[in-house]
């Protein structure tokens, strides 16, 4: 059983990575990849923790490095995953350190916007925002619902998302695609057609965007994820057959902060084709 997209409390899970891999465990799932979100700290604390290697091996399962960038790319936000990464690698610490910087910026603005609308965070919501490695839209809504302002959590979600800001805090899509491929990562387009809240773009759009993006490197896409139903597993499937691309599964497990289940890959119970997710065939840093 293959889930290649999670995430902990290093970006904005709910599962401290310890957690996660219990989990993981108690889910069955024999081969899975911690994709956070534009950051590799858990990653890199797995590499680091022989405790952590060790679990992971007794339980017979293999675990790969991934990262998940949050990008734009003529206009559309697009999440980049890049697998089989060296998460010290000089490329991927620089590309951490350069959002950072860019959220700095984006969490001042948020704060006005927050203040205006008449809120104002309690000293634990204060102390647990300080503590996130980047503060993403479930970490502030967590603490609106906590602090009550918000009788419902997704309620909090949609307030957060609609903020304005001057501009958008995100990578170039061209620039993470192309600097994770000569680091020797494989390169995965999450979710095409949207994330969640996200407006659907068509097949259409997924094939140009693909055409233009692979000459950067771009190898794969996922095509079972679970908000996708049967027809648009299928037609992700057919543009990855298409462009030669290799086919990933994902959950985008993110605990309590997204009802989602790990080993969730479609909406619908649509089956993930194992046999499909070959690109773990030509993963080089595997530990399991």
């Amino acid at each position: 059983m293959i889930d290649l997209h999670m995430h902990t409390t290093y970006s904005d899970g709910t599962d401290t990575l310890e957690k996660l891999i219990d989990n993981v465990i108690d889910a069955g799932i024999n081969f899975f990849a911690i994709t956070d979100h534009d950051t590799a700290k858990a990653c890199r604390k797995v590499l680091r923790t022989e405790e952590l290697k060790q679990k992971i091996i007794n339980a017979g399962i293999k675990f790969v490095c991934g990262i998940e960038y949050s990008c734009i790319y003529k206009g559309r936000k697009v999440h980049i995953l890049a697998y089989d990464i060296d998460p010290n690698h000089e490329s991927v610490k620089r590309l951490e350190q350069k959002l950072k910087d860019l959220f700095k910026e984006k969490d001042y603005h948020r704060s006005l916007a927050i203040e205006k609308d008449g809120y104002k965070f309690s000293e634990e919501s204060k102390e647990f925002l300080k503590s996130r490695v980047n503060i993403r839209t479930p970490d502030v809504a967590r603490c609106l619902f906590n602090d009550g302002y918000f009788d419902d959590f997704e309620d909090a979600c949609q307030y957060v998302k609609k903020i304005k800001y001057p501009k958008e805090y995100l990578f170039d899509a061209v620039e993470v695609i192309e600097e994770m491929t000569k680091i020797g990562a494989k390169v995965v387009w999450a979710h095409a057609f949207y994330g969640l809240n996200q407006s659907h773009i068509t097949p259409e759009k997924v094939d140009e965007f693909i055409t233009e993006l692979k000459p950067y490197g771009l190898c794969g896409l996922e095509c079972y994820y679970s908000l996708y139903n049967k027809e648009e597993i299928g037609e992700l499937l057919k543009l990855a057959k298409k462009h030669n691309l290799y086919i990933t599964c994902g959950s985008d497990y993110h605990g309590k902060n997204k009802k989602i289940q790990l080993l969730e890959r479609s909406v619908d119970g649509t089956e993930t084709n194992e046999e499909d997710i070959d690109i773990i065939n030509i993963f080089n840093n595997v530990i399991g």
